[in-house]
């Protein structure tokens, strides 16, 4: 059997020199960078499962918050698994509190200034207002703001409710304070096991209320996800209006037992999501803000879709949407003329190697993708690339395409994961030792840096849409992966601690995660956080740490 370890380099026998603090930091940055490379692969990968209908309400509650925990679980699985687990145990406890507290103040404060607003007279974010952000109140701490949701407020209590896991590690940890650390490892053991299925209870519990939540129509935040997705996806041409829609079409008509000739609109849960779809691409090209679109707009607007029409479907096109024959097309005509031209297209795709064929609304087009057809040639450079292996492929064949992606990017990334999470761990140990900081702080900075940035850039991203609901999305993925790690990553510890006889000695440690927890859950109470808010989060990562340093300087170790 081949031994994985032999693979890495052992850091303990690097030289102790500069030149082998070089080669240290080098391993570091391969090995952290590699393991952001996985974690964003895990990411895309649950992406491209969320525009699967039939997958999405699963990937939404379930798969995604679990995915998000691998890295920073493996970590800390990796972490009590060595030779010298006890000592190195304190990488893992860096990690998981680097990653709780960095996720909960960093990305926090980027996010609601990211999603900032105007105030209006009451305190509260106007996201009617146009513009949103005025020129003189950019710069201000206290005119400008993002709104806090129900759902998020709510979210605050779970994330404290969650934490009380560790009073069962920290509680008898300071009972049998003064012995040594194996007799407070064995008495810590029966804590451990319990703590462990309190651990798994509440985590089972989590994924229950995300399950139903992203059904609720109220909390909405997982279907507004799933559109941003869509968007986004389409955006990047890797996958066609047609093909996302068109599975949407098929799975709400399973639903709700509707046969093919049923109109769209008896489907209010698919118009919702083809409404949240089509916006954007909408609001785009309404440079004037007339709530109208020319017929060359339409057309810019089905291009930047993936969806390219002829000069002679163009106007057949603009004519049926254009219902009130006004000369313009309002967002709910687009929106409901989209609706049909989805509808007509879903059994009349005829595809080749070089064109893409559909029914317009009735009328047989073999010659969508005519590169001589007038605006059509001039815009082909503009144009977004789109995979050549997903480019003529139909709806039905799409999907089972992004399936093959979604299983390789997750199948990768948590490969890359399991192989490098160990000797990142001897990394930064001996990165700790070296610089006589201790495991600790090295773990709790550098870390993150390696399994956490692919959140705080997708955070930040959804904050710049700047409604109430981007803005709710970007927060309680936040509190969502610092409820993960209360539950999934510290029941891997309490699994460490009882199988291998590990003691918990980490009081400054816990009360610093359980501080920054509980603060910013009665932070949440806040129904606005302004400018000025969201920097007295971001000064508590720095607190936190310190809050360590001097309580281990007073021997609350």
């Amino acid at each position: 059997m081949i031994d994985i370890s032999k693979l890495f380099i052992d850091v303990s026998t690097l030289p102790q020199n500069g030149y082998g603090s070089f080669q240290l930091a080098f391993l570091f940055a391969v090995y952290g960078y590699v393991l952001m490379v996985a974690s964003d692969m895990i990411s895309n990968g649950s992406e491209f499962l969320l525009l699967i209908p039939a997958y999405a309400g699963i990937v939404g509650s379930v798969v995604l918050p679990i995915l998000g925990a691998v890295p920073d679980g493996m970590l800390v699985l990796f972490s009590g698994m060595g030779e010298n687990a006890q000592s190195q145990l304190s990488v893992g406890v860096g990690a998981l509190a680097g990653s709780t507290i960095m996720l909960l103040t960093i990305p926090w404060c980027l996010s609601v200034i990211g999603g900032r607003v105007d105030l209006d007279d009451q305190g509260r974010p106007n996201y009617r207002k146009s513009p949103k952000l005025s020129p003189e109140n950019v710069a201000s701490l206290s005119a400008t703001g993002a709104a806090i949701s129900p759902h998020v407020q709510t979210g605050g209590w779970i994330m404290i409710g969650t934490s009380v896991t560790y009073l069962f590690l920290q509680g008898p940890g300071i009972f049998y304070a003064g012995r040594s650390t194996h007799d407070i490892a064995v008495e810590e053991s029966t804590w451990a096991l319990i703590g462990m299925f309190l651990c798994f209870i509440l985590f089972a519990a989590y994924l229950w209320y995300q399950i139903k939540t992203s059904n609720d129509d109220a909390v909405g935040s997982q279907q507004d996800r799933r559109i941003r997705v869509m968007e986004e996806a389409i955006r990047r041409g890797e996958v066609t209006l047609l093909g996302v829609m068109q599975a949407e079409f098929k799975t709400a008509s399973m639903k709700r037992h509707l046969d093919e000739n049923s109109p769209l609109v008896d489907n209010p849960e698919l118009m919702a999501r083809l409404k949240g779809v089509l916006k954007p691409f909408y609001l785009k090209y309404d440079t004037n803000n007339d709530g109208s679109l020319s017929m060359v707009e339409l057309s810019s607007v089905f291009r930047d879709m993936g969806e390219f029409l002829d000069q002679e479907n163009l106007k057949k096109i603009f004519n049926v949407f254009d219902s009130d024959q006004s000369g313009g097309v309002d967002f709910h005509e687009f929106v409901l003329g989209t609706a049909q031209y989805i509808k007509m297209n879903r059994k009349r795709c005829l595809f080749n190697k070089t064109h893409r064929g559909m029914s317009v609304l009735g009328y047989d087009n073999r010659a969508l993708l005519d590169e001589e057809a007038g605006d059509a040639e001039k815009e082909e450079d503009e144009e977004d690339d789109m995979p050549e292996d997903l480019r003529h492929l139909s709806p039905e064949d799409q999907q089972k395409r992004l399936k093959y992606r979604a299983l390789y990017f997750l199948g990768l990334g948590t490969l890359l994961v399991i192989l490098f999470s160990d000797p990142m761990v001897d990394v930064l140990d001996e990165i700790g030792t070296r610089t006589g900081m201790g495991s600790f702080p090295v773990a709790f900075v550098l870390a993150p840096l390696a399994s956490n940035a692919s959140e705080l850039v997708a955070s930040y991203k959804y904050s710049l849409k700047k409604s109430s609901h981007s803005i709710a999305i970007s927060l309680s993925t936040l509190q969502g992966a610092a409820c993960m790690n209360n539950t999934f990553g510290l029941g891997i510890f309490m699994v460490l601690i009882y199988s291998k006889t590990l003691a918990w000695e980490y009081l400054a440690e816990t009360l610093s995660i359980l501080f920054v927890q509980i603060v910013m859950g009665f932070m949440t109470l806040k129904q606005t956080h302004t400018v000025g808010d969201s920097f007295w989060i971001l000064a508590l990562y720095p607190l936190s740490l310190l809050m360590v340093i001097a309580l281990e300087a007073m021997g609350w170790d």
